[in-house]
């Protein structure tokens, strides 16, 4: 059986990495359209002691006011980029290192930002991915 081998490298002190690398691809960025549940946030956030004690006291006061319990999985988080905003981001990140840069956006369940960024553009050019 043959060993692989895995190498970490720091761009910031060997940027000469690069040079053996003719594209840099980056395969998840979220924009305005993601929609990413935060149903199992207060799992997390029990954990941390004055958070915890925060949300303690969050789920209290909701319950008084409606009788019903706080309920995360309904919740979603927003990208705060738009589409075009979100793919100059990363593309610019990539080519700053010298490459070529290939950009998928990867919202929750909508190919919405890819759709949008492919009007105009050669074919094949933005690919359409979903997470």
């Amino acid at each position: 059986m043959k060993q692989s081998r895995t190498q970490v490298y720091f761009l910031s002190s060997e940027r000469s990495v690069t040079r053996a690398f003719q594209t840099g691809v980056s395969l998840h960025s979220h924009t305005e359209h993601s929609q990413e549940k935060l149903d199992d946030l207060p799992r997390y956030l029990d954990r941390m002691p004055v958070v915890s004690q925060f949300l303690h006291g969050e789920r209290k006061r909701y319950f008084a006011a409606t009788g019903a319990n706080l309920d995360f999985s309904r919740a979603y988080w927003r990208g705060p980029l738009s589409a075009q905003s979100a793919h100059d981001l990363e593309r610019l990140q990539i080519e700053s290192l010298g490459l070529r840069a290939l950009v998928s956006l990867t919202d929750h369940d909508t190919i919405d930002a890819g759709l949008s960024l492919q009007a105009g553009r050669p074919a094949g050019e933005i690919p359409i991915s979903v997470e």
